[in-house]
């Protein structure tokens, strides 16, 4: 919904969007069900700059998801009680309500956007990356107990992290989420196969 009002470049806006959505089975890197296993990424579209005074542009092209820009998210997500939560961002706080929910709350900042998962059946295991020239970043790792979550998970994350941070730079954040997905949601990476067996993507 485009601003009812213009609004000078320095000066702040407060926006409140409530939406509903029913969760479809995966399609083209969408939000996705199976089962109890749910996957949730919600991308907030934005304007492109105007080349001149009084110029507007439409949002930016849902294909074009790869150029939004990064902002600080503070996100509450209420769940059945005893499902486990894994999101982008690190873990604030989680809370049992008295109607049989369960709110989670997990900030993140300068993230490019935000996703979130959550199921019953998950199991959740925690560790820490360390190395002697790259700053340390806490790992959560969540999946299901049919994976049989272990050491590899973290082993296969520090390894990247190593690497990666060696050869080009630094994992940026200190945080990082590494999710199982369900078997045949469909939800293991950019390129989906719905036919495939999902990548172990974090």
């Amino acid at each position: 919904m485009p601003c009812p009002s213009r609004f000078q470049p320095g000066e702040t806006i407060n926006v409140e969007v409530t939406w509903s959505s029913k969760v479809p089975r995966t399609f083209a890197r969408n939000q996705a069900t199976l089962g109890n296993y749910y996957l949730l990424g919600p991308v907030v579209s934005q304007t492109r700059r105007a080349p001149g005074p009084g110029l507007e542009l439409p949002p930016v092209p849902y294909q074009y998801g790869v150029l939004l820009g990064y902002g600080i998210y503070d996100v509450r997500m209420k769940v059945p009680a005893r499902w486990i939560v894994g999101a982008t961002g690190r873990e604030q706080s989680h809370t049992d309500n008295a109607d049989g929910t369960t709110t989670w709350a997990y900030h993140a900042e300068d993230v490019h956007d935000f996703a979130w998962t959550t199921s019953p059946d998950f199991i959740e295991r925690k560790a820490r990356f360390e190395h002697k020239s790259l700053p340390p970043s806490r790992c959560a790792c969540s999946c299901s107990r049919a994976c049989r979550p272990g050491e590899r998970h973290f082993e296969a994350t520090k390894t990247t992290l190593r690497f990666y941070g060696e050869w080009f730079g630094a994992y940026p954040y200190p945080n990082i989420t590494i999710v199982d997905p369900a078997w045949q949601s469909a939800t293991g990476g950019w390129n989906i196969r719905p036919s495939s067996r999902p990548a172990r993507t974090g």
